[in-house]
């Protein structure tokens, strides 16, 4: 009856409090085996760093990871680790095998793009953690794509198979084969898939002999997609590496396993780990020996436009030019000169004027005053509307200013923006007129 009580509640639970890991359960509960997973990282070593409350970082993930005794864990993590192909993201995905490492990950699942590249780099042969992968390119070897391990949970012997398996290939015929014929003891079959099947129960009940699919996540949060009630759970883990999954597995007189779900934020409040701090400072100090700044592509502006600077500006508009000064937008250059970050093309292009573009900012020898968020930034390049100033001819106004605040101010780089622009805008009022626009 007790144990029916327990198993009752389960199922999705609000995120456990930011900041307070979760104690080790009590010594009654030892027979549970914790599931720690995460997944489509897409390129995330840590968050931008732009504004507070922000949730992840590899650095805090040894925190939660360590609330969970060894023995009684299995911390995997699902594939994406890579949102696309460029240098920087094939340099990233050698810190994310590093960190892989340093968090001692028992199990990765590499996605097609991840494989690929990973093989390309040569780094499948020296990575200290298992591997398996959905990567038609890996060839027929089940091997690659099936793992498995017998866990001792206070003398009860579980039998753990991870599969990496595409949505279309999860027939009843491919799922007994990967999985085999049903084992007596307590057993727990999961799958990895890098697609989005559907979770329809005339499709999730097709999945036979399996009692976990995990899929790619659309949302940054974890989500439980099916809770089992005819065919196996579907969970996805989330995106961006801000939270991590942990999935408690029991097993009843049937030996069949019972999850209890829940979403633990990777929260600013956690402290850091050294090593993984050290990592993503070696990593900084890469981009910028390599000079990657410098590879970024510049593209010519329509119209033979260019930019011209701030100081620019400053001899028609220096009332407003003053009134920006004192704002944080004035100063976005120098927060990434004071973490060293100014290397870094990612971050650079919100605190510029103009990268990527051939008159705009391209790097430390640029012009200072097209350094920060400066005036071309909101109202576009200015030397068609400079040009007319000074030489009489007709008027040209210069862009409509905002257009381009969601460009920088995304729900992951700007927590908070969305739904709130108007109080935003009010803060980096530099014009005349007070009134809210």
């Amino acid at each position: 009856m007790l144990a029916l009580l327990f198993w009752a509640g389960c199922g999705p639970e609000k995120p456990e409090s930011p900041g307070t890991p979760t104690p080790p359960p009590p010594a009654q509960d030892r027979a549970e085996l914790t599931l720690l997973l995460t997944g489509q990282a897409l390129s995330t070593l840590k968050p931008c760093g732009c504004s507070e409350n922000q949730l992840g970082g590899l650095s805090r993930r040894q925190s939660i990871l360590n609330t969970v005794p060894p023995d009684r864990r299995l911390v995997i993590d699902t594939g994406g680790l890579l949102a696309a192909d460029s240098e920087q993201d094939r340099i990233k995905l050698e810190v994310l095998f590093q960190a892989l490492t340093i968090l001692d990950y028992d199990l990765v699942h590499l996605d097609p793009k991840d494989y690929d590249i990973a093989r390309q780099r040569g780094l499948l042969q020296a990575a200290s953690f298992d591997w398996i992968t959905s990567a038609p390119s890996a060839g027929p070897d089940p091997q690659l794509r099936r793992w498995s391990r017998t866990i001792d949970l206070e003398g009860q012997q579980v039998r753990v198979v991870v599969a990496a398996m595409r949505a279309d290939a999860m027939t009843p015929q491919a799922l007994a084969e990967v999985f085999g014929p049903e084992s007596a003891g307590p057993r727990l079959h999961v799958v990895i898939t890098p697609d989005e099947p559907p979770v329809e129960p005339d499709v999730v009940s097709q999945w036979s002999g399996v009692d976990l699919v995990i899929r790619p996540a659309a949302a940054n949060e974890p989500q439980v997609l099916h809770d089992g009630a005819a065919g196996p759970w579907v969970v996805s883990v989330g995106r961006l590496g801000e939270y991590i999954a942990r999935v408690g597995v029991r097993w009843g007189a049937d030996n069949r396993p019972r999850f209890q779900f829940k979403e633990v934020a990777v929260d600013e409040r956690l402290p850091e780990d050294t090593l993984l701090v050290e990592l993503y400072e070696n990593y900084k100090l890469r981009i910028k020996e390599e000079r990657l700044i410098d590879r970024m592509p510049q593209l010519p502006l329509p119209d033979d436009l260019e930019y011209v600077g701030s100081g620019t500006c400053k001899s028609c508009h220096e009332y407003e030019y003053e009134r920006w000064s004192t704002k944080k937008h004035a100063r976005a250059y120098r927060t990434l000169v004071e973490i060293n970050q100014q290397y870094d093309p990612e971050c650079i292009a919100c605190h510029v004027v103009g990268f990527g573009y051939v008159s705009g900012f391209r790097n430390e020898t640029s012009p200072t005053d097209l350094r920060d968020v400066g005036c071309e930034v909101c109202h576009g390049p200015g030397s068609a509307h400079v040009a007319a100033q000074f030489s009489g001819g007709q008027y040209v106004a210069p862009g409509r200013p905002r257009l381009g605040c969601i460009d920088c101010h995304t729900p992951e780089h700007s927590v908070g923006y969305a739904g709130h622009e108007e109080e935003y805008l009010r803060k980096i009022v530099h014009w005349r007129e007070q009134k809210s626009p």
